[in-house]
């Protein structure tokens, strides 16, 4: 996988209807999600997304190891989306990665500061970016 647009990575939760949530990566969100729509025979929506500017298959893959026991096949995990979100940032900490929260000015402005032409919609409806005007090599994702 080649580094994103902006040199953005993305370690994505998705949640099925069948119950299970796919934890994986991706460059771009729109692309993926789509991808994944097409091919699932289940209704899915993303949960969850850590942006990152280093290499984001390091991060995927300790949280994959981390969560192991709840593996069903592949990326798919018999845990629930706060479970992969909650390891996700964990093993962020754990690569020195902050993370942070915010507050609804801070979402403002913090989509204001990222060139709408390198993201998707998909990821801009999802995005959440106070640690990127921080200066911090992460943006926090969540849902609505």
């Amino acid at each position: 996988m080649t580094m994103g647009a902006a040199g953005i990575e993305f370690v994505y939760v998705i949640e099925g209807d069948h119950g299970l949530v796919k934890i994986g990566v991706t460059t771009n969100m729109d692309a993926r999600l789509a991808q994944l729509r097409t091919a699932s025979a289940f209704p899915i929506r993303p949960t969850y997304a850590l942006a990152v500017q280093i290499d984001a298959r390091q991060i995927e893959g300790e949280v994959h190891r981390r969560l192991d026991d709840h593996r069903c096949s592949g990326e798919w995990f018999d845990c629930s989306p706060d479970v992969a979100e909650r390891t996700i940032n964990e093993v962020a900490a754990d690569f020195g990665i902050p993370i942070a929260t915010t507050d609804s000015e801070t979402f403002r402005r913090g989509l204001n500061a990222i060139p709408r032409d390198s993201i998707g919609l998909t990821t801009w409806l999802f995005i959440l970016v106070p640690a990127a005007l921080a200066g911090a090599s992460v943006i926090w994702l969540a849902s609505t």
